[in-house]
């Protein structure tokens, strides 16, 4: 019984410490991404209330103030993520080989992370206009079907490298689109 209870405290013990660096990096990466998120889900009650009370003029400003702070909030993870990507990998104890791969990625991962932003806040507004078709289809297009798609075609130029780009290109490219729906959804509103 006692080698058993020895056994199973250093199994234990080897999962911990094992699990630790996934734990942090987890971590340190969604750092940034749920303070935005944050914003973004206080957001649709505030557009869902000034829905209710027709009054898109406080919609329109909401979603302003949402664009700027969550920029402001991730500005901070953005230099550091840019400037020091190495720093940031070593962290998680990343090998030679890693880092080559990692730098460029975390690089352009928080470059598409900033670009971003419109595109969750009109998500979120639309969520609180009672549009959920219309929110569904900015997340698929920007995290699902664009970045598969991209990614592919990056892919032929033969380099890992030219692959994370795909993610800041689909991001930029449904920055209009969802400028478009929200904009289209508050004049329907101010309209009738």
């Amino acid at each position: 019984m006692v080698y058993l209870t020895d056994f199973s405290l250093t199994a234990e013990t080897k999962v911990i410490v094992d699990l630790r660096p996934r734990a942090w990096d987890q971590a340190a990466s969604g750092s940034g991404n749920v303070g935005v998120h944050g914003i973004d889900n206080g957001l649709i009650h505030i557009v869902a209330y000034n829905y209710g009370a027709q009054k898109p003029d406080r919609i329109r400003q909401a979603i302003r103030c949402a664009m700027i702070d969550s920029f402001l909030f991730f500005l901070p993870f953005l230099l550091a993520l840019e400037i020091a990507p190495e720093l940031v990998m070593r962290l998680f104890n990343a090998s030679g080989t890693m880092m080559g791969i990692g730098q460029p990625a975390v690089r352009w991962m928080a470059l598409a992370w900033v670009i971003s932003i419109p595109n969750l806040v009109v998500s979120s507004s639309l969520q609180g206009l009672s549009m959920p078709r219309q929110s569904m289809v900015l997340p698929m297009l920007r995290q699902a079907i664009l970045p598969v798609v991209f990614a592919l075609a990056l892919k032929t130029l033969g380099q890992l490298k030219w692959v994370w780009p795909a993610f800041a290109v689909s991001e930029i490219i449904c920055i209009p689109l969802a400028l478009r729906m929200g904009n289209k959804s508050l004049d329907s509103i101010a309209a009738g």
